[in-house]
């Protein structure tokens, strides 16, 4: 992730606008900032965890930043979602049993970045391949797969880092670049609004997404 500063400095190289004589440096991040937020209400800020499931233990914590867990694999295989009313009426001491391969995951009501996985595990498992390869999602190197949406909150502090994944850090640029160079101005260029809300809407439509 970058600074809200550096993404800045991007848009200001973009727009060939450094000495910010064409748009203001707060000009620049009201379009960030209106981006940020635009992404933000379409929840398109996924964010894949990789933790390594531990023999035993069946409690486990995404980030702080976690606001949902949609999904979690364990060894390649995706989990099924469920209760502890569900669990209850299938399996008596559900809590307490381990077994291998878990086939349950559940959120914990103690904080919605707590998930448990049931069975336990009884051993450590492999690491989990994921394809096609995706951008946003890293390299997959332990065998706990955690799909969430994080908190993205767009901040006017600069020095703070953006909270979007980078490819998303991209489109909120390009659209920034378009938004600005569309306004009417002495510096207006249609040529710069067309090309940067296609190169947006192409980023997009690589990771399957309507934005």
């Amino acid at each position: 992730m970058a600074s809200i500063a550096r993404l800045l400095d991007r848009i200001a190289d973009y727009t060939q606008d450094a000495d910010n004589a064409a748009y203001s440096r707060d000009a620049k991040k009201r379009a960030l900032l209106d981006e940020t937020a635009r992404l933000a209400r379409f929840q398109l800020f996924g964010e894949i965890n990789w933790q390594q499931g531990v023999a035993g233990t069946g409690r486990y914590s995404a980030a702080d930043d976690t606001v949902e867990i949609v999904d979690v694999l364990y060894d390649g295989q995706v989990l099924h979602r469920t209760t502890e009313e569900q669990l209850d009426r299938r399996t008596a001491n559900w809590e307490g049993t381990p077994g291998h391969p878990p086939q349950y995951w559940l959120t914990d009501h103690q904080a919605v970045n707590q998930f448990r996985i049931v069975p336990q595990p009884q051993d450590t498992g492999d690491a989990t391949p994921l394809l096609p390869p995706n951008p946003l999602l890293g390299r997959p190197e332990k065998n706990l797969v955690v799909w969430r949406f994080i908190n993205t909150q767009p901040s006017a502090d600069e020095s703070v880092e953006s909270g979007l994944p980078t490819v998303l850090e991209d489109v909120a640029v390009f659209r920034s670049v378009a938004t600005l160079c569309g306004l009417e101005t002495d510096f207006a260029d249609p040529s710069k609004v067309a090309f940067f809300r296609e190169l947006a809407e192409l980023y997009l439509q690589s990771m399957g997404v309507v934005g």
